[in-house]
């Protein structure tokens, strides 16, 4: 299959899995008060917060897939596998730890609701935490069949049981979480049966010295993006009140999921990358195709941001649909006026992942801790601080700008002949 038909597949798969997580939230959000919304977004935010490391474990995983040689190879992979699903099970238990000791001041910062909505929240975490290590293998074998039914499932599995919970109990945010739960379950599920094959082989051995530090260097590209797309919504949960980080929550929905429409470009391009010693071409190909997607994306949704603050189309509606529109008109108004410029800021980003995958593939880590700089100053940024919602946008917007500069210089000096570090 040619990388203009995985990388449409694999595109077609996630862009209705996140249509589906989309649609979920959207529903959810028809549901609640801005305010409600705002408490919802928020745990699923944790979850993505507790994945900073979960695309460099895949990453990981589809780097080794894709070098894998001879049997001795399948059995080190098949160890690797056992050995970073336990390693995430550790880590998963520390930040679980850390929560049950300062709980009463997590839930009080975030304005979060109760406990029992937290556990189901860190349990999901925890299947987040192994769903990548799956992907990653059944990336690197270029299984992308599987991959693109088991995104398609966690995106399909979360909406309809979303929508079961919300007609029958109601918009209660713990059986919701309950929800994304059952989705990422079967997502695992799914997952499982082409990745069984690797331990046909028996288990080989694995040099935990050697394995965590490259672990970690090769985590550091794909850590990056995910913190540059995650933390700012725990700045405004905390800095904003409930009326501003609504709307806001639901600004930033639309703005990530940028980001993740154009991921599965670079997720075709990676496992290439691996045995291309240069790349420079396909890189260039795949930053191009993703600069027209951004460029299409912010286009509709500069159009449809004008339709709903002026809602020249309400007439044509059915009356109760019409209906829902004029009572939530306000909040629907101070999304829409957030949603360019998230977008933007998410645009750069979405680009600077392409780079940032790049350097990965070819173990530039020297040049990825220089890249390593921009986060570190943005959150430096966010804890010093105070942000209004414009200025909070603003230095996201420039940060993920910084970022794709220094990626794109870093990619292309890469490009030229550097070794391997």
């Amino acid at each position: 299959m040619s990388l203009l038909r995985q990388g449409s597949w694999l595109m077609l798969a996630a862009t209705i899995s996140g249509l589906f997580m989309f649609g979920a939230q959207i529903l959810v959000g028809s549901w609640m008060t801005m305010e409600e919304f705002g408490v919802f977004y928020t745990h699923i935010m944790i979850v993505n917060l507790s994945l900073i490391p979960a695309p460099g474990v895949q990453t990981i995983f589809a780097h080794d897939a894709a070098a894998m040689k001879g049997e001795r190879g399948q059995r080190d992979l098949a160890s690797c596998i056992l050995g970073a699903g336990g390693l995430m099970a550790l880590v998963w238990t520390v930040l679980v730890c850390l929560i049950l000791v300062n709980m009463e001041q997590v839930l009080r910062t975030f304005k979060l609701q109760g406990e029992e909505t937290l556990w189901i929240t860190l349990l999901v975490g925890l299947l987040c935490l192994w769903f990548p290590i799956l992907c990653g293998v059944l990336q690197g074998c270029q299984r992308f069949g599987w991959l693109g039914w088991a995104l398609l499932i966690n995106g399909a599995g979360r909406f309809l049981s979303m929508a079961l919970v919300l007609a029958l109990l109601g918009t209660r945010i713990h059986w919701l979480m309950t929800g994304a739960l059952l989705g990422i379950i079967l997502a695992c599920a799914l997952c499982l049966r082409p990745v069984l094959p690797v331990f046909a082989r028996g288990l080989g051995r694995v040099n935990l010295r050697y394995w965590i530090p490259r672990a970690a260097l090769m985590a550091l590209g794909p850590g990056i993006i995910h913190y540059m797309l995650m933390v700012d919504i725990f700045v405004a949960r905390s800095q904003f009140e409930d009326e501003i980080s609504g709307p806001y929550a639901a600004a930033s929905m639309v703005g990530r999921g940028l980001v993740m429409f154009i991921g599965p470009l670079s997720a075709v391009m990676f496992p290439r990358l691996v045995r291309d010693p240069s790349g420079q071409t396909l890189v260039s190909k795949v930053a191009l195709a993703s600069l027209v997607v951004v460029l299409v994306v912010l286009a509709g949704n500069l159009i449809l941001c004008g339709m709903v603050v002026h809602l020249p189309w309400l007439a044509w509606l059915p009356e109760g649909v019409g209906g829902w529109f004029e009572v939530r008109h306000a909040s629907l108004v101070d999304i829409a006026h957030l949603v360019p410029p998230f977008m933007t800021a998410m645009g750069f980003l979405a680009l600077s992942n392409v780079y940032v995958s790049h350097l990965v593939a070819h173990r530039r880590f020297r040049r990825l801790g220089w890249l390593a700089l921009v986060p570190c100053l943005y959150g430096a940024g966010l804890l010093l601080f105070s942000f209004t919602v414009e200025g909070l946008l603003w230095w996201l917007g420039l940060s993920n700008a910084v970022l794709l500069i220094l990626a794109w210089y870093h990619s292309r000096r890469s490009g030229r002949g550097d070794q391997t570090e």
